[in-house]
């Protein structure tokens, strides 16, 4: 699909497009590098065109930046697929990603032993839903339908202003209500903290 905008040039929008689908294509094939590649300049792409985008439209670069964690938590750095997702807070299939790095993580340190970290991930991929649901719940008042992007990204920055991170929630021992990312044995590990 190539976009063309109104002078019948190419715009940056369908750019950030093209690259990206070349990024998906790359990373397909196992060629993280041309992925990385990609990916990052199809980001740089959607940067200056993303101010334009209506409040109920989703910011196309957190799909540009969920699909480059998907190639650095292949490549095994996990550091930096965190840090991209991170970015990509209040898209849900960011949630969903840093949680499912955040069970690997937590899986692997109680192999190791290491209970103390294994329950800090569970705690965070807690937190990741809690946020998630609260997020999903913002609706436009005019299109229920509708995240309101805007207010959920505003929302997110005050609570990194006040608490200096996202992962600011503590296990209370309930469910969370509206919660599509934990499973029973993630609700189950964090009962047995």
């Amino acid at each position: 699909m190539q976009l063309v905008s109104t002078d019948g040039k190419k715009g940056i929008v369908d750019q950030g497009f093209e690259l990206w689908q070349a990024g998906t294509k790359s990373f397909k094939a196992k060629d993280f590098e041309a992925a990385e590649d990609h990916l990052v300049a199809a980001y740089q792409a959607y940067t200056s065109q993303h101010a334009k985008c209506p409040l109920n439209v989703m910011d196309p670069r957190w799909g540009v930046c969920c699909t480059l964690a998907k190639v650095y938590r292949s490549t095994g750095r996990y550091e930096d697929a965190i840090k991209v997702l991170e970015k990509s807070a209040p898209f849900h299939a960011a949630f969903r990603e840093l949680v499912g790095i955040f069970r690997f993580l937590g899986k692997a340190a109680k192999k190791d032993g290491d209970h103390v970290a294994h329950m800090e991930f569970y705690r965070k991929m807690y937190c990741l839903a809690k946020l998630n649901a609260a997020v999903m719940a913002m609706r436009l008042p005019d299109t229920p339908v509708s995240v309101d992007w805007q207010r959920a990204i505003k929302w997110l920055d005050e609570i990194r202003r006040q608490h200096g991170t996202m992962y600011c929630y503590q296990w209370d021992g309930m469910p969370i209500s509206g919660d599509t990312i934990l499973s029973s044995a993630d609700y189950k590990a964090l009962g047995n903290s």
